[in-house]
């Protein structure tokens, strides 16, 4: 989805739409299909491509094992449904068993039952004791704190991160959906902005997450690439030519995607600044152009064309930098002028939409439910008055406006691509409008409630404003990732670094991956204030991803030192026994740490969170850079039964850590 104009297509007799004419229907339709197939082509070789990964089931996991038998024990035990979690203890249970692991909060099964909570407590701790990986269990309180057997723990976790590899904590549990993610979506004839980098990396972490759940993602650009706006540039573009003629197409020749900004703002600012006059006779030209486009003046059509492939040649190598951000199609508003018709066709016949006696269809003003929470909400069909309004499918003029659009798309995504979940990572702002969208397939029969999900989130503000391209307040976004790369360059020579010794790109590797992390770490619902000039360098000094990539690449020097040395590396691969004795309790966090990942990729993907990924590898890196700073618990030099465990640990919480910052769509250089 894209904000911005509505669009204007013809009535025809009936009233409804008529896109174009026969005579003019070859370029863009024969586009459109051309870019229909080679779509479905794209998710059909995903869709082979995927399916035949070999994933575990979620349950096959080594904490998840424990937990599924635990929960089961419960559960005949007690006659009940309720399931318990298991985690790391909280603060409470550490205070109670300083070796605790693991811990377990009866509180929901106590409320269930009523009863005596030590007592529910003392039965759950001996069903608990009963696991095969359970050495010790302490009652605490409504806690069971649990301790592990570690040599039993870790050779069922390493095993499980040495068979699936890059694939530890991937699991596919049922048969896979497609699921469509709408995400980025820059409009045509502007650059790309700091705006568009939480909708792009946000997209492209749910991507990751749910080729990790073991589904289908298949990734929508919609860009913004029709409307009225598409009049008013032409009209600019040709106002120019005729004005400035050769030194307007050298700019052009230059630059294309930044000569078409400058003239979409140009126009704007004329409109905004001149008499209203002036403004109306704009505005007017911009209609009369749009009209001629749509109507397939062959100069516009080839007009319009070549400003979307310059845009997408400008987009391009910025998704590139964005560590290699790739769509799987690229459907603009255009795609669906000649799948709007029956769309609104089906909404009449279905009786969710309703044609008045203007001429115009409508979504009619009730009361709509939230897919979020499931709960009625009175207020987003109401005027500010507190009337009833109808949301406007077609104008009384024959008008269509963007909501007409979406719903071609959503069920175009429904019933040619398959999907059975969509998400749609647009702002917040947007909240009402996908509400009114989601229901009105749902009144039309043809999308569940909940089957399509607004991913929302929050803006990103410069001086506490929003940014806007219309009035120029912009940061482009190849210049943040160039300060980005420039603040890891300054940053790797403050640490006495000599970066031309360096690969080539480890400073774009770092300031790329610090731009990407600094975003997901947070709550993507929440607004983030945003001054370049400070926050850039601040992405690399306050911790965050390049914490991770140190902690990553001393993991690997590890691991080739020991390789390095024939005899350690023979002994740590033939699988010696793992030690038991005087085991150190951040060498056990770890290991309960890297047993957890594949419980965190499964919530962050059902939540639509990648924080998550964020939270969990900050905290296995500082556990892991605990473990590193303590001299007792040397690697390389430890004693035989001593290393061959932590050589296995430290692979295992590498292979984590690559495979987390992955779905993060992080780089991990394996030297800094």
């Amino acid at each position: 989805m894209t904000t911005g104009e509505p669009t204007e297509p013809r009535l025809t007799d009936t009233g409804v739409i008529d896109k174009t004419s026969d005579d003019d229907q070859t370029e863009l339709s024969l586009q459109n299909a051309e870019i229909d197939r080679q779509a479905k082509v794209a998710l059909a070789e995903k869709t082979e491509r995927l399916t035949s990964l070999e994933l575990p089931s979620s349950n096959s996991y080594a904490l998840n094992q424990v937990r599924a038998r635990i929960n089961a024990a419960i559960q005949r035990t007690f006659a009940t449904d309720v399931t318990l979690e298991l985690d790391r203890p909280s603060i409470k249970g550490k205070k109670a068993a300083s070796g605790t692991d693991l811990s377990i909060n009866i509180i929901p099964l106590v409320r269930r039952l009523g009863g005596d909570t030590q007592l529910i407590a003392s039965q759950v701790a001996q069903l608990v004791i009963d696991d095969e990986l359970v050495k010790n269990v302490e009652v605490s309180g409504p806690f069971i704190n649990i301790e592990i057997d570690v040599a039993k723990a870790s050779t069922q976790i390493f095993s499980q991160v040495t068979t699936q590899n890059e694939h530890y904590g991937w699991f596919r549990d049922g048969d896979p959906d497609v699921v469509v993610i709408d995400y980025s979506s820059p409009n045509i004839a502007k650059n790309l902005t700091v705006a568009h980098l939480r909708s792009t990396i946000i997209g492209q972490s749910l991507m990751n997450l749910q080729e990790a759940s073991g589904n289908i993602p298949f990734g929508v650009n919609h860009i913004g690439d029709w409307g009225t706006h598409f009049g008013n540039i032409i009209y600019q573009y040709q106002q120019e030519l005729s004005e400035r003629g050769s030194e307007f197409t050298d700019e052009l020749t230059a630059d294309p995607a930044k000569t078409l900004m400058t003239i979409y703002r140009k126009f704007n600012d004329q409109t905004k600044n001149g008499s209203e006059e002036e403004r109306e006779r704009l505005l007017d030209e911009g209609r009369k152009a749009f009209l001629e486009l749509e109507q397939g003046n062959p100069e516009y059509v080839h007009l319009w064309q070549q400003f979307r492939d310059w845009s997408l040649a400008d987009f391009y190598p910025i998704y590139q930098r964005l560590n290699g951000v790739e769509f799987d199609t690229i459907q603009g508003e255009s795609f669906y002028e000649d799948r709007m018709a029956a769309a609104v066709q089906e909404g009449l016949d279905q009786g969710a939409l309703e044609r008045r006696e203007d001429g115009s269809v409508v979504f009619p003003s009730q009361v709509v439910v939230d897919p979020a929470t499931m709960k009625e909400n009175s207020q987003i069909m109401l005027t500010k008055d507190g009337d009833a309004r109808d949301e406007i499918i077609i104008k009384p003029s024959g008008g269509t406006v963007y909501l007409t659009r979406d719903l071609a798309a959503i069920l175009y995504r429904t019933r040619e691509l398959g999907a059975k979940k969509i998400l749609y990572v647009i702002g917040k702002e947007q909240s009402g409008h996908c509400i009114e969208l989601f229901n009105m397939v749902h009144r039309m029969g043809a999308v569940a409630l909940g089957d399509a999900q607004h991913v929302s989130f929050g803006h990103l503000n410069v001086d506490g404003r929003k940014m806007s391209s219309r009035s120029g307040k912009i940061i482009l976004l190849d210049q943040l990732l160039d300060d980005a790369r420039d603040a890891a360059a300054i940053f790797m020579q403050e640490q006495g670094r000599d970066t031309d010794s360096l690969a080539d790109d480890l400073t774009e590797q770092i300031g790329i991956s610090a731009t990407i992390f600094n975003d997901l770490r947070q709550d993507r619902t929440k607004d983030i204030e945003f001054d370049p000039e400070t926050d850039v360098p601040n992405m690399l000094k306050n911790g965050g991803a390049i914490y991770i990539q140190y902690t990553y690449a001393r993991l690997r020097s590890i691991l080739a030192k020991a390789l390095e040395q024939t005899t350690m590396e023979q002994e740590y691969k033939d699988g010696a026994e793992p030690y038991t004795d005087n085991v150190h309790q951040s060498e056990k966090n770890i290991l309960i740490l890297i047993s957890k990942f594949p419980q965190i990729v499964r919530e962050a993907a059902d939540n639509n969170a990648p924080h998550r990924i964020a939270t969990y590898l900050n905290e296995l890196c500082q556990e892991l850079n605990s473990f590193q700073g303590n001299s007792e618990l040397r690697v390389i030099h430890a004693a035989n039964d001593a290393r061959a465990f932590r050589l296995a640990l430290v692979e295992a919480a590498a292979q984590v850590i690559n495979n987390a910052s992955r779905l993060l769509h992080m780089q991990l250089p394996d030297r800094m």
